[in-house]
């Protein structure tokens, strides 16, 4: 039944930048050039300068959505191609007639 239904409960998708820096998630809304750090288990609701108008991003785990990279790159072999320079000389043999 329609009419028992909850609509301050119903998922969402939502576009918005994430960022994951120092072991902490920060949002950024659609139309707001504010970051919010989102703390795992917390919520957060749009600013009055962003796109959205109601309802608010439930904060998930840091590993859930921030995947944690090497700090410096791996090694790798330096490979040396030698080039070879072709020198082609041609020639043109204008005939007159």
């Amino acid at each position: 039944d329609v009419s028992t239904i909850d609509i301050h409960s119903i998922i969402g998708d939502i576009c918005a930048n994430v960022k994951c820096e120092g072991g902490k998630v920060s949002v950024q809304y659609k139309g707001d050039d504010d970051w919010y750090e989102c703390k795992e288990g917390s919520s957060i609701s749009p600013s009055v300068t962003s796109a959205f108008s109601s309802g608010r991003i439930v904060c998930p785990p840091y590993s859930e959505v921030c995947m944690d990279l090497p700090i410096e790159p791996p090694t790798v072999e330096a490979v040396v191609v030698e080039e070879e320079v072709y020198n082609v000389t041609a020639s043109i043999n204008l005939i007159n007639s």
